[in-house]
């Protein structure tokens, strides 16, 4: 099952997940469940500039038969007179399972952590686009993406990229130690907290310095049932301009949940940029699908199921779309996708 932005205008939430009828012989389908609305009743607080959009849930599933599902979700708000005035937020709702596509969706109350737009003209990256995976008894968050430090083609090549920090897994909130290191900064805790930087794509590095900026985004974190390793996803490059779309999903793995991750060539994830070639696992234009984004892994016995939704699909300039394929592991230790599931 996947959460999605469940409506145009990025107001709502929905679900999504593979069936195939009784019939052996049926090609598994999407199914789409009803729209659910969320009007967390802190946005106001933290996100000033009004034009509030969600996008780029993570679905959790419960840990527990009967309990509580979650739900973690990016907002921000954007003031669209001023283009370096935007602010950015991950929030966590709980979900009561109705039916396996209907689910009630209550928000925590109060956001995991936001990145302010003095924060983000500074360095910090958005806080969007959360991914969460447990490691043994804990439970550790990714998020993050461009910051909104500098101009032009420089934009955020001293700031942004993918940060991790560790969650309280009974609430899912930041880790009670991570809140006192935070303080009264709460919950724009960037500047107070160590979070851990996992991943970069910074510009080309030359004589003057980074050029271009840090795009990386959609961090995922799947460890792996058979190998012990993690394995982090992400996404460099640009995305939502249809067929211009230059997304493309890379990996990069750990036997530590916090890294460092290395590409096939050696090179740590937080290392890579334009002067590097990272590991490839779809890339840009597949078959006249266009831009790939947001990882994710379901696994059963030798063989999981991959999904990624498209910036454009044949035919439809753009009409985002999603997509399962057969995955396994090959003789190298790498990810590798087979046929369209």
């Amino acid at each position: 099952m996947l959460a999605v932005s469940g409506s145009g205008a990025g107001e709502a939430f929905g679900v999504r997940y593979l069936h195939q009828d009784d019939n052996d012989n049926s090609e598994p389908y999407w199914v789409m469940g009803p729209d659910s609305y969320l009007d967390p009743p802190w946005s106001s607080l933290y996100l000033t500039n009004g034009n509030i959009a969600f996008w780029a849930p993570e679905f959790v599933p419960a840990s527990e038969p009967e309990s509580e599902v979650k739900m973690y979700y990016s907002i921000s708000g954007v003031d669209p007179s001023v283009s370096s005035i935007s602010e950015f937020c991950v929030g966590l709702a709980y979900g009561t399972v109705n039916s396996l596509e209907n689910i009630t969706w209550v928000d925590a109350g109060q956001p995991v952590v936001c990145v302010s737009s003095s924060q983000a003209n500074n360095g910090a990256p958005h806080a969007i686009d959360p991914s969460v995976v447990k490691s043994g008894q804990s439970l550790y968050l990714t998020f993050g993406s461009w910051s909104d430090y500098g101009d032009g083609e420089n934009q955020g090549a001293r700031g942004g990229g993918i940060w991790m920090t560790e969650l309280d897994p009974k609430t899912g909130m930041l880790k009670t130690e991570v809140l006192e290191e935070c303080g009264d900064s709460f919950p724009n805790c960037f500047n107070n907290v160590d979070f851990i930087n996992a991943a970069n794509h910074r510009g080309y590095n030359t004589d003057e310095g980074y050029l271009d900026g840090n795009s990386i985004e959609a961090s995922y974190i799947y460890h792996h049932p058979l190998t012990e390793e993690y394995f982090m996803f992400v996404n460099w490059f640009y995305c939502c301009g249809g067929v211009d779309s230059t997304y493309q999903i890379m990996v990069g793995k750990s036997l530590d949940i916090e890294g460092p991750y290395y590409d096939k060539d050696g090179i740590a994830l937080v290392n890579t940029s334009a002067n590097t070639t990272g590991t490839t696992v779809i890339p840009t234009n597949t078959s006249g699908f266009i831009g790939p984004g947001h990882a994710g892994i379901y696994w059963e016995g030798e063989e999981g199921i991959f999904t990624n939704h498209w910036e454009a699909s044949p035919g439809n300039d753009m009409l985002r779309t999603l997509h399962a394929w057969r995955v396994r592991i090959d003789e190298d230790g790498w990810p590798v996708l087979g046929d369209i599931y």
